[in-house]
């Protein structure tokens, strides 16, 4: 949870604030019990407003709004330092897709070689290696 809370606070710090997407603030945070209590996104799920007749939505809008959001993030956190080891359980979770890919692709039929060739140049760079 350390990195969470210190990747939060980082983001509050450098996103603009104009943008429909929204960060939660961290209401607290128990370091010894890895316990953390963070505001909410509004008082209904994206599902509940998608599903609704009641909310007027713009998915076109919300999308381009997300993409420009995750695109200016990554590109203003690229020396962005998470702390010591780099979050070896987050690079861990982020690769899990690359390097189970392969076993999926088995299942279904599909291009196994592809999975590992892809796994084998993006999972190094996930976990520091690079």
């Amino acid at each position: 949870m350390d990195y969470e809370v210190k990747a939060i606070n980082a983001v509050h710090q450098i996103m603009p604030t104009e943008s429909v997407v929204r960060v939660p603030e961290i209401l607290s945070y128990d370091k010894e019990a890895k316990c953390l209590i963070m505001s909410d996104a509004g008082d209904s799920t994206l599902k509940e407003a998608y599903n609704s007749t009641k909310v007027d939505l713009d998915i076109p809008a919300i999308g381009q709004s997300l993409g420009q959001w995750l695109a200016y993030l990554h590109n203003v956190t690229k020396g962005t330092d998470i702390g010591e080891g780099g979050n070896p359980v987050g690079r861990n979770l982020a690769c899990w897709a690359y390097t189970h890919a392969a076993e999926v692709a088995e299942e279904w039929g599909l291009d196994v070689e592809l999975c590992r060739r892809v796994d084998a140049k993006y999972s190094p760079d996930i976990m520091g290696a690079n």
